[in-house]
C-alpha cells in the first residue's frame, strides 16, 4: 500500500507525494555552499505519439524517457507527477544552473528508438534553485510550474527559469490549479457529500448527486462541484 501511494506504477519513480517529500527533506540537509536545482519537464507532443502509434508504444516512450532521466541525475531524484511531466532534483556546490539545464535538455533530446523508429522529442523546462529562489516545497514546487507554464505560453520546446514576475500571484489560474494540487496532497480540504435528487410534483427521491466541497484554508470559503 505505502509503494502504491509514493510510486509512479508506470515507471516505478517517486509520484508527486513522494517528491514532495523528497523535496522537503533535501531542504533540510543542505549543507553550506550546497543549493539545490530543480527542473520541471514536458514531453511536448505527447498526444500526437499515442495517436500515431498506440497508447502501448506511448508507455514504452515514457518508460524509456524516465530511464534516461535517471541515468543522466545519479545520486539525484528523478520523479514522475503524472502524464507527460517528470520532476529532477540535484544537490549541487556548483553555480552553473543555466549551464545544467542546457545539458539536461541536449541529453534527453536525442532521439528514442520505439517501434523501429527514431524519435526526437520536443521538451518545454520550468526550473528553479534553491535557497535563492525559495527554501520551503510547496512554494518551490509553484515557482517550478509558474516556471514551466511560462515556458509553455511562449510556444513550447522551451527552457525558462522562475523569475519573481512569473510568481502565482500574478496569475490567478495557475494558483488555482497550484492550490488544488496541493489540496489532494494533504489530504484535510476536499469534503465529499452526497445531496438526494427529489421529484417536483411528488417529493419522491429519484436519484443521488455527489458533491466536492474544497474548504480552501485562506483565499475561498469553499468550493462545490
Amino acid at each position: 500500500m505505502r509503494r502504491i501511494g509514493y510510486e509512479d506504477p508506470l515507471t516505478g519513480l517517486p509520484n508527486r507525494r513522494r517528491l514532495h517529500d523528497l523535496l522537503a527533506s533535501r531542504l533540510r540537509h543542505l549543507r553550506a555552499g550546497e543549493s539545490l536545482d530543480m527542473a520541471l519537464v514536458d514531453i511536448d507532443g505527447l498526444k500526437s505519439v499515442n495517436d500515431s502509434l498506440g497508447v502501448e508504444q506511448g508507455d514504452r516512450l515514457l518508460a524509456r524517457f524516465a530511464q534516461r532521466l535517471t541515468s543522466y541525475v545519479v545520486g539525484g531524484v528523478v520523479g514522475r507527477l503524472g502524464g507527460d511531466e517528470f520532476m529532477v532534483i540535484r544537490t549541487t556546490t556548483f553555480d552553473d544552473h543555466d549551464q545544467w539545464v542546457a545539458s539536461l535538455r541536449e541529453h534527453m533530446s536525442r532521439p528514442f528508438e520505439i517501434n523501429e523508429q527514431s524519435l526526437r522529442l520536443g521538451l518545454t523546462i520550468g526550473s528553479c534553485r534553491a535557497p535563492e529562489d525559495g527554501d520551503d516545497s510547496g512554494v518551490l514546487f509553484q515557482r517550478l510550474e509558474s516556471a514551466l507554464y511560462s515556458a509553455k505560453r511562449l510556444g513550447r520546446n522551451l527552457s525558462q527559469r522562475f523569475r519573481p514576475a512569473l510568481d502565482k500571484q500574478d496569475n490567478p489560474q495557475l494558483a488555482l490549479v497550484s492550490d488544488l494540487r496541493a489540496a489532494l496532497i494533504s489530504g484535510d480540504q476536499l469534503e465529499l457529500h452526497y445531496q438526494t435528487q427529489h421529484e417536483p410534483s411528488s417529493g419522491e427521491v429519484v436519484g443521488m448527486e455527489a458533491l466536492l466541497r474544497w474548504r480552501h484554508p485562506s483565499r475561498w470559503n469553499d468550493f462545490s462541484g
